[in-house]
């Protein structure tokens, strides 16, 4: 018996779904959730006053206590909600990954592309500064700026300066008003991906069609806008999705160790480290003063690792074989 098929029929490609990407998916879009339904999750006290801690008893106590209806994930030392401080703690994180990663990555894609496109001695000058800023440690910029802070508070001129008031002026408001971590994270984040455009804009300068763009009389800020970004963005993409949960850890790190900035996750962490490594500290006894946070925090960073890496994939297909 004859099988009749079509002349021009071809056989039907298998997507293969990857695991990474649906937990990254998964993962990514729990914490937008929180964040989002934070306010009906964790109901505040005082709206107009918004707070990412919480204590639930007048009687300020020392003691952890377990979890129970009043503090449905525990309380740690002086009384505060760990279900609060988590839930609030995922929408501050998400916010501060978010705007660091985009403004760093602005500022990155502004610098390498205008570098590269000019070309020249400006391109030497403007690499060499970012080799400068590359070997800088983000340590020593929230130091430095937690210090500056410290320098041009109202208080500390007050001290030296008792017979004036002394106004700061509009760089140094700036600094008093900026989250020292969050402005060291985005003056010292951003040459990664100038590095990674200068490098992409530099290949694509020199092709046929933007050679063709000048003959035309094509203006370049037209043809770095329509021709020249939409052809390197791609590796930005990926390195911003990463950095939102960069950011986040660091800033956790930072303030768990006491360098500055008001992670809530970090805060609860380092007011139940005591129970943990201190004396008589024990792992299993208060597990809920770090077993939450420590799980949305780790969870937090892998998830936008995760989809960093398949966005690569996706938009880098060669790299697994034409098999996305």
């Amino acid at each position: 018996m004859l099988e009749l098929t079509a002349p021009f029929s071809t056989p039907r490609k298998k997507v293969k779904i990857r695991w990474q990407r649906v937990m990254s998916i998964l993962l990514c879009s729990f914490f937008i959730i929180i964040a989002l339904a934070a306010p009906l999750l964790a109901p505040q006290d005082d709206p107009e006053n918004p707070s990412n801690y919480r204590q639930i008893s007048t009687e300020i106590s020392r003691k952890p206590q377990a979890p129970n209806a009043n503090a449905r994930l525990g309380t740690v030392d002086r009384s505060y909600d760990i279900y609060y401080s988590t839930i609030w703690g995922t929408r501050q994180s998400l916010l501060l990954g978010l705007s660091t990663a985009l403004l760093t990555a602005f500022i990155g894609t502004l610098i390498g592309t205008v570098s590269a496109y000019i070309g020249g001695n400006f391109d030497n000058i403007i690499m060499r500064i970012t080799d400068a800023f590359l070997s800088f440690p983000i340590i020593c910029a929230v130091a430095l700026f937690t210090q500056l802070q410290s320098l041009l508070s109202p208080d500390t001129v007050f001290l030296y300066r008792t017979s004036e008031v002394v106004e700061p002026n509009f760089i140094q408001q700036i600094i008093l008003d900026a989250n020292p971590i969050f402005l060291a994270l985005v003056l010292f984040s951003w040459m990664p991906y100038a590095r990674i455009i200068h490098t992409q804009v530099l290949e694509i300068k020199q092709t046929q069609y933007i050679d063709a763009a000048h003959v035309v009389g094509v203006r370049n800020g037209r043809i770095i806008w329509k021709h020249i970004l939409p052809n390197v963005i791609s590796p930005v993409v990926v390195l911003a999705t990463r950095d939102i949960g960069r950011m986040v850890v660091i800033q956790a790190t930072f303030t768990y160790i006491g360098l500055g900035g008001d992670s809530a996750w970090a805060t609860i962490l380092s007011l139940g480290s005591k129970w943990i490594i201190g004396p008589g500290g024990s792992l299993f006894n208060h597990w809920w003063v770090y077993l939450p946070i420590t799980l949305m925090l780790v969870l937090f960073g892998i998830s936008w690792n995760l989809l960093g890496d398949e966005l690569n994939l996706i938009m880098n297909p060669q790299m697994n074989g034409n098999k996305y």
